[in-house]
């Protein structure tokens, strides 16, 4: 964006006459052993641009810096939208979570445990058994799958922001 800013500036610039003054002094005296004379002199210089009056240059000049003014737009909110959707997705899995809480897992090896006690008394059968430590097993996967997309939000969320989150 600071490019177009002073492509702009530039073109602008170029658009002006570049206006001279001119001030000197001549001695001859100086260059001939007969007599000569001496001139100040002075002037001004005012360049007749023909190609001044094409405007193409400013206003493409112009149309760059919106573009670049746009663009750098477009980066922000897309940037603000990630770190959005990185935040939202943090704090969903921070409260699933916190669904998991030790008793729950505790019950789950509890009741497997009675199921098995049974099991050996020989009240229940085989498949009963073989059924709750199945569901043991889908309570601490979805334990620890929760456990891992914690984890990769939280990377998510510390690259969206800029800043180490992680803490080992």
């Amino acid at each position: 964006m600071e490019a177009g800013e002073f492509a702009l500036k530039l073109s602008r610039a170029e658009r002006l006459p570049d206006i001279s003054l001119i001030m000197g002094y001549h001695n001859e005296d100086a260059v001939r052993p007969g007599p000569g004379f001496s001139a100040v002199y002075g002037g001004l210089i005012i360049p007749l641009k023909f190609s001044g009056f094409n405007s193409g240059e400013f206003r493409m000049s112009c149309f760059e810096l919106q573009q670049a003014q746009t663009e750098l737009s477009a980066n922000m909110l897309d940037a603000e939208a990630g770190l959005q959707s990185a935040w939202q997705k943090y704090q969903l899995l921070i409260q699933k979570r916190l669904l998991f809480t030790e008793s729950i897992l505790q019950d789950a090896e509890r009741v497997r445990d009675a199921i098995v006690y049974s099991y050996q008394r020989g009240d229940l059968s085989l498949l009963e058994v073989l059924e709750a430590q199945r569901t043991m097993n889908e309570v601490y996967m979805n334990y620890y799958e929760t456990l891992s997309q914690f984890a990769v939000s939280l990377v998510e969320l510390s690259k969206e922001s800029g800043q180490w989150l992680v803490e080992f």
